[in-house]
């Protein structure tokens, strides 16, 4: 806003210099710290950037005094705003949070008060990367990871900020792309930034001879310092829009960097196809693909983790709820599977179906042995249910005593309680399981 109010003219400058007033005005309410932080420096940025440079013309015709009243006016009015909004909404979000930051270090004198959920999150980033430094664990599997990295710190910390840990990005760009992709992925990405940083650097050289779009430019390169700033504070991993507008600040960049009869070669940059450079990023990407290869079927595997942590693969059920009778059960969904341990030759699994229509309607439930995650999955029976009650139902399993399996449940079809009969109970119910038991062959 602030490079467009003075790249433009007219009613344009009066809307930019509103939206950029109005910004400084409800920023307040948004809470966030790193973004103050961001906004500061993004202003003190453009000052600089404006103020140091200078035309051909601007120099015969003296107006750099001019020009360095017009953005001191501009940044003190700014600053006045800010003050302004500060005082005003002094139960805002922001000072909220500002005031409680400051008592909490002045009581506990350490900086990790000041955000004890990025101190988990940071961390925890450093520890994957550290355990898979060449290749991390993978696009989307920090905050996967993240709960079994919380399960090995054993560490008693003061205050009681371990209840502070949390589920969440890495709060901080650069770790989440160690912890992702290891430090490979760093140097692809700080690559980005570099690029990013040769066009702001080639930008800053033609400013002082052309006139045209400039404060544009210096507006762009202000915003991308402050993203920059950002990006140590949060991940951005889902958030989209913060991704639209780095791009279109680079695009500012990019195009303010051009001059008007300058033409790339067929349109690309040369430097990025040359064969060499083609083999080389196919090599790094082989090395990269295979360790990551090598961690997801190794360290990273499904079974690999279940051990470690003592996993159970309990899915598709409700939370265990008991009936007028005492008995305790969970509704599953249209399937539902549960982790156990075949601890006698025989097994008895009561089961309950309370569909409104199962008399003229029977439910079909089919019971699922399955082994080693999946890769093997044995039908162990195929019923029909006809009424609504309970019904006790015994198998023999002596090949598989002292081993762990999932007991996958398949229902034919579910029912909603609210939409049914108007209860206020709005799941998707199946059949419900009761205590599963084991008993050998006298019965005990």
């Amino acid at each position: 806003f602030l490079g467009a109010f003075f790249h433009f003219k007219g009613w344009w400058r009066v809307f930019f210099g509103a939206a950029f007033a109005g910004t400084l005005l409800v920023f307040p309410f948004t809470g966030v710290r790193s973004a103050l932080l961001g906004l500061g420096v993004a202003i003190l940025v453009f000052l600089w950037l404006s103020v140091r440079a200078r035309s051909s013309a601007e120099r015969e015709a003296g107006w750099r005094r001019r020009r360095a009243a017009v953005l001191t006016g501009a940044s003190l009015f700014g600053i006045v705003l800010i003050v302004l909004g500060a005082l005003s909404f002094r139960n805002a979000r922001l000072a909220e949070r500002l005031k409680k930051n400051w008592e909490d270090f002045q009581a506990n004198k350490r900086l990790v008060v000041l955000s004890p959920e990025r101190f988990f999150l940071w961390k925890a980033a450093v520890e994957i990367g550290r355990h898979y430094p060449a290749s991390g664990v993978g696009v989307g599997a920090y905050i996967i990871e993240l709960p079994n990295t919380y399960a090995e710190d054993e560490r008693d910390y003061p205050f009681g900020l371990e209840a502070f840990r949390r589920n969440d990005s890495a709060e901080n760009y650069f770790l989440h792309v160690i912890a992702e992709l290891g430090f490979p992925g760093l140097l692809v990405f700080l690559w980005i930034f570099w690029l990013v940083l040769k066009e702001i650097r080639s930008g800053l050289r033609e400013r002082a001879a052309r006139e045209e779009s400039r404060f544009m430019f210096y507006g762009a390169v202000a915003g991308v310092v402050s993203y920059f700033i950002n990006i140590f504070f949060h991940s951005y991993i889902g958030s989209f829009e913060t991704k639209f507008i780095f791009w279109f600040l680079v695009g500012l960049i990019v195009w303010g960097d051009r001059k008007p009869d300058e033409k790339e070669p067929n349109g690309l940059p040369s430097f990025l196809f040359t064969k060499r450079q083609k083999a080389a990023a196919f090599v790094f990407l082989a090395l990269f693909g295979s360790v990551h290869l090598w961690n997801s079927t190794h360290s990273l595997s499904l079974a690999s983790q279940t051990a470690r942590y003592g996993l159970k693969q309990n899915f598709g059920f409700y939370r265990a709820e008991t009936g007028g009778d005492g008995r305790e059960f969970r509704w599953t969904r249209e399937y539902g599977g549960m982790t156990m341990r075949i601890e006698k030759p025989f097994v008895r699994i009561p089961l309950l179906a309370a569909h409104p229509d199962i008399q003229r309607k029977p439910v079909t439930v089919e019971i699922y042995l399955v082994e080693n995650f999946f890769k093997r999955k044995k039908l162990l029976a195929g019923l029909t249910l006809g009424q609504s009650a309970w019904e006790t139902y015994e198998y023999s399993l002596p090949d598989k005593v002292g081993q762990e399996i999932i007991l996958l449940f398949k229902v034919s079809r579910t029912w909603n309680p609210l939409k049914t009969t108007g209860a206020h109970d709005p799941r998707n119910l199946g059949v419900a399981v009761g205590e599963i038991t084991f008993h050998d062959a006298s019965g005990s």
